[in-house]
């Protein structure tokens, strides 16, 4: 590797084990604390082109290394000199966080100028993500991935090509190999079939190739080329080693290996035709109105149960009352009731709109960003609730939700109520009409949804890279588990349950 001159960029300089650990001072390129996402740089901005890398990689992969050893080739650092370059960990180790510390954790982009001296004549973008597949679960993991999609299909930052979808993985991993497939399952299907090309797997740690090949092949994951890099001498220049002269005259072999490493890695990823990221992004909004859509049919189907249920209790509340008035007994006895409450919108979803007179919400999610104009100009009628769009509804952070709650019911409270239904209505068939209308109209929404659901699908599955898509059928049948995971433990009457379990049933697409 040769180099005109010594490159050096601002720096904080601290000694550790003999050598100066340059490290490197990053402006603010752009930060977003919402969604946990920032750009730093280093060097002076030009007009050189850039080269961009996503890095994704399970905790304990070694991506903080790898970046650094990255960063020291880049620059033309060589073995003998006395100091390395470094960037603070901005994602922190992740086996010294708890789990309270996850929260902070950003996806990454570290823009290096180009300046000469360099190796190469390129600007670099180089993305890195927390790591993955630790002790804190698949929320986590699903956290982080939508943090990537959006630091990818966000606007602002220009980012409209990627140059090598880098997956870094510990050669030495022992991990069940179905976790890493979840992991990999996750990213690939952030991207379009056309990212193939451009995907790399990066392998630390590794002395067995073949190892590592054979989880690559396990996993089903499709790639363009494999990298080895042996980045434990990154930081050394055989300190300790000097009682051992064959040691010593290793380190620096080992230094020169990997930087024919780094070389081989970057003259390929110069050479290659990047993938634009506009499949991933269309693919991106496809998933968020899928995400919408879900909401909406989950919120319909438990509407339509939480109707039936509440309507089957109060049946059952006014014929114990009948029986306890025949028999001259006092009653007392406890229902089940749906309430309405609001509840904080989360994700990326920024409104709602609501209806005052229905106290329901009619719209969400509002696709139409934070300018209420763009989304409150139509007038007429609400398609959910026939309510006027402009008088009756109200754009709001928060959404209206229901929930099913037991409460008791006194002799007197259950005496003016019996009374007032005698008065309201001639016979029970009136309200039998009442519910099923309310059941109908949450039936029609669900069929609504579920096409929406189906076409979304369709799209995505006709985009994304997984091999392996769910189909619009297995998707759906997936909602309903959900909805009966989540309600099940709610109902403590064994009535309310089998009929969940019934309705939940008869929904599913066989």
């Amino acid at each position: 590797m040769n180099t005109i001159e010594k490159v050096d960029f601002a720096h904080v300089a601290t000694e550790m084990g003999g050598i100066t650990i340059k490290n490197l001072v990053t402006k603010d390129k752009f930060i977003d604390n919402d969604n946990k996402i920032k750009i730093l740089t280093i060097g002076r901005e030009n007009s050189s082109a850039t080269k961009t890398i996503l890095l994704i990689g399970e905790t304990g992969s070694g991506k903080t290394t790898l970046l650094n050893a990255m960063i020291n080739y880049l620059m033309g650092v060589q073995f003998e000199d006395n100091f390395r370059y470094s960037v603070k960990d901005e994602i922190g180790d992740d086996r010294q966080k708890k789990v309270t510390d996850s929260q902070t954790e950003f996806v990454t982009g570290y823009h290096i100028y180009y300046k000469p001296g360099m190796v190469h004549d390129y600007n670099y973008l180089i993305i890195d993500s927390p790591g993955l597949l630790d002790t804190r679960g698949k929320k986590i993991q699903d956290k982080i991935r939508k943090q990537a999609e959006f630091f990818l299909r966000k606007e602002e930052l220009n980012i409209t090509e990627l140059h090598s979808l880098a997956f870094v993985i510990n050669g030495t991993t022992n991990r069940y190999q179905q976790c890493v497939k979840d992991v990999i399952t996750d990213f690939e299907n952030l991207f379009g079939k056309d990212t193939d090309q451009i995907t790399n797997i990066l392998a630390t740690h590794c002395d067995n190739m073949q190892s590592v090949q054979q989880v690559l092949k396990d996993v089903e994951i499709k790639y363009s080329k494999l990298y080895n890099f042996q980045n434990d001498c990154i930081f050394s220049k055989g300190q300790g080693m000097l009682d051992s002269p064959w040691l010593a005259q290793v380190a620096p072999l080992k230094w020169e290996c990997l930087m024919k490493k780094y070389q081989e890695f970057f003259e390929d990823l110069n050479v290659t035709t990047p993938v634009s990221l506009l499949l991933s992004r269309e693919a991106a909004v496809e998933k968020k109105e899928l995400e919408g859509a879900v909401i909406q049919i989950k919120n319909n189907i438990e509407h339509k149960i939480n109707t039936v249920i509440e309507y089957e209790s109060q049946r059952k509340l006014y014929e114990e009352y009948k029986t306890c008035m025949k028999n001259n007994k006092t009653f007392e006895g406890t229902e089940t009731v749906s309430v309405k409450e609001k509840a904080s919108i989360e994700g990326t979803f920024t409104h709602a709109h609501n209806c005052k007179k229905c106290n329901r919400t009619c719209v969400f999610p509002c696709y139409t960003g934070g300018i209420i104009v763009l989304c409150l100009t139509f007038y007429g009628k609400c398609e959910v609730c026939q309510c006027s769009l402009w008088d009756d509804h109200e754009r709001e952070g928060k959404r209206i939700v229901e929930k099913l709650k037991t409460r008791s019911v006194t002799h007197k409270e259950m005496k003016k109520r019996y009374e007032d239904a005698m008065r309201r209505f001639n016979d029970t068939e009136a309200v039998k009409t009442e519910l099923k209308k309310q059941i109908d109209e949450a039936s029609v929404e669900v069929a609504k949804m579920t096409q929406k659901i189906t076409d979304h699908i369709n799209v995505i599955n006709r985009i994304i890279r997984n091999p392996k898509p769910k189909t619009p059928t297995e998707y759906f049948n997936d909602i309903l588990k959900g909805i009966e995971e989540t309600m099940t433990p709610k109902l403590t009457n064994s009535t309310d349950k089998a009929f969940l379990s019934q309705t939940l049933e008869d929904l599913r697409i066989k």
